[in-house]
C-alpha cells in the first residue's frame, strides 16, 4: 500500500468528499420520502386481519439502502472532520502552518506552482521540499504508523 498515495487522495478529493455528503442526503432523503405508502393498495389484510406490506423484499431493500446511505454518510462526515482536525493542528503549529498551507493551496485548491510560490515566498525547490514533507506528516497523522515504514 503506498500511504503517501493514500493521503493525497484524501486531500485531492477533499471537496468531492463534501459534495458527496450533500448528494447522499438527498438521495436519502428520496427514499424515505418514496418509501412511504402510496395509497390504500400498497398494504393487504391477511386472513388474521393484519395488514401486511405487499411487497416485503422492496420494504427490506429500502431499509437496506436507508442504512447503507446513513453509514457512508456519517463515515464520509467523520473522516472529514479528521482531516480539517489534522490541517487546524498543523495550521497552528508555527513550526508546521506552513505545512498546513502548502497542503491546502496544492491539494485542496489546486492552485499551480507559481501562484504558490508568489503566495510564500519560497523557491521551486524549497516548495517541493516542503510539501514532500508535509504530505509525510500528513500521512504518518491520518495514516498512523504504517506510513512512517515508507516515510
Amino acid at each position: 500500500m503506498n500511504y503517501i498515495k493514500e493521503a493525497e487522495n484524501y486531500l485531492n478529493h477533499y471537496k468531492d468528499l463534501y459534495f458527496s455528503i450533500k448528494i447522499m442526503e438527498k438521495q436519502l432523503d428520496k427514499i424515505i420520502k418514496d418509501a412511504g405508502p402510496k395509497d390504500i393498495s400498497s398494504t393487504q389484510i391477511n386472513d388474521s386481519g393484519v395488514r401486511t406490506a405487499i411487497n416485503q423484499d422492496e420494504a427490506i431493500n429500502t431499509l437496506f439502502k436507508i442504512k447503507t446511505l446513513k453509514e457512508n454518510i456519517t463515515e464520509t462526515k467523520k473522516k472529514l472532520e479528521e482531516i480539517d482536525e489534522i490541517l487546524t493542528d498543523l495550521k497552528n503549529d508555527p513550526e508546521s502552518k506552513i505545512y498546513a498551507d502548502i497542503l491546502r493551496m496544492w491539494y485542496i485548491e489546486g492552485k499551480s506552482t507559481p501562484d504558490i510560490l508568489r503566495e510564500v515566498g519560497y523557491s521551486e525547490r524549497q516548495f517541493f521540499n516542503i510539501k514532500k514533507e508535509a504530505i509525510r506528516i500528513f500521512a504518518v497523522r491520518i495514516l498512523g504508523i504504517k506510513a512512517l515504514e515508507v516515510c
